[in-house]
């Protein structure tokens, strides 16, 4: 079948990138033809960013110059991001506009919206419901797969606009536990599913992960949404206790005694690697964690300010929930840590249903095309 994947693939940011390559290579190996719908909302450019997150802060030329002097770092890193799509995702031309979504009347077998927070209007403005597929006509087969709201509650206005949106879904699967409850409240039934980079199995990451061999022994920390002191502080004193170094991948670079080692500019590749060699991970990311359990490594998740629902849910489904630190100052000394049969065995299962949830969907979607054309 012809599938096209709508997801955010294409930020600067390690787990958006690896959720897509992993459905794309999943549903490609398969059997299928897949490409993601190379959708760039203009929002996401990183001046508008820029202006609309410290606008109210700053005067406009204070913006400007701060602007002008991290273009070189951001556009190397865009590079290398680009780079990766351009050799291991089928996409699309690139789309900039719901009104060019529309404009380019898109056919497929199956549309799939997911994984990743498409659904998160916090994240997505309020004009562009691009990502429940309204610029398609009723005649398609859509469907989401893992989707997060990445929040555990919607405002009232949120579930009145979005229970108009989700009537045109085939099949709703989501990603947390906490999105059921939403989906039920916009009045549909909705299944939970593992997020796509578990799809694919460890030697699968193994094998794609091999661009760097590592002979160190350390802890990774991989840092988003600039809580890079708490997570250092914590992979600092588990370093002393391993007698193992730091290693630090961010998107800023610092001097700082207790780091050994830092990749700034790194390829989703080699962050899988450094995933794989790491004695302890050290995170705040869903998808740190997320690559912690499928390489079997000990870790830590430090909660977030906002947005630990879709980290908690996994964790709770895997019954390691007390590997998510709300307080850093909380972490007792390290023990026995995890038991990594009894979470591959719960892990196995989940993915086994997920698996059985898409083949039934593309299944139902071929089924719908065989039925309308007679």
């Amino acid at each position: 079948m012809k599938i096209k994947i709508l997801t955010i693939h294409f930020g600067v940011n390690y787990g958006s990138a690896l959720q897509a390559y992993a459905l794309s290579t999943y549903l490609s190996d398969i059997g299928h033809n897949t490409q993601v719908i190379n959708y760039i909302p203009q929002r996401y450019n990183a001046w508008y960013n820029l202006n609309i997150q410290k606008g109210d802060q700053y005067p406009k030329i204070i913006l400007l110059a701060y602007y002008l002097y991290t273009m070189p770092s951001r556009n190397f890193q865009r590079k290398i991001f680009d780079s990766f799509f351009k050799k291991n995702i089928p996409m699309t031309k690139r789309y900039h506009s719901p009104s060019e979504l529309k404009k380019a009347s898109l056919k497929a077998d199956l549309f799939i919206v997911g994984s990743d927070q498409v659904w998160n209007y916090d994240y997505n403005t309020k004009d562009d419901y691009s990502y429940f597929f309204d610029f398609l006509d009723d005649k398609q087969y859509i469907v989401s797969y893992a989707a997060s709201f990445g929040k555990e509650k919607l405002h009232q206005e949120e579930i009145h606009t979005f229970s108009k949106l989700l009537s045109k879904f085939k099949t709703i699967t989501v990603r947390e536990e906490s999105g059921l409850s939403i989906v039920s409240e916009c009045g549909y039934d909705g299944k939970h599913v593992l997020d796509p980079v578990f799809l694919l199995s460890k030697k699968q990451w193994q094998e794609f992960g091999n661009d760097i061999r590592v002979k160190d022994k350390y802890v990774l920390v991989y840092v988003i949404d600039n809580m890079y002191e708490p997570l250092v502080q914590t992979a600092y004193q588990i370093a002393l206790s391993r007698n193992c170094k730091v290693y630090v991948i961010w998107f800023n670079k610092i001097k700082d005694k207790r780091v050994d080692r830092w990749f700034t500019y790194t390829s989703p590749k080699v962050f899988v690697s450094l995933m794989a060699q790491a004695d302890f991970v050290v995170t705040n990311s869903f998808h740190g964690t997320a690559f912690s359990i499928i390489f079997e490594r000990q870790f830590y998740t430090l909660s977030k300010k906002n947005y630990n629902t879709r980290i908690t849910s996994l964790l709770d489904s895997l019954r390691i929930r007390n590997r998510f630190i709300p307080d850093p100052s909380a972490i007792k000394p390290i023990d026995g840590g995890i038991s990594y049969g009894e979470v591959t065995s719960r892990l196995d299962e989940l993915k086994m249903k997920s698996m059985e949830l898409l083949n039934m969907i593309i299944n139902d979607a071929e089924k719908y095309h065989t039925e309308n054309e007679r």
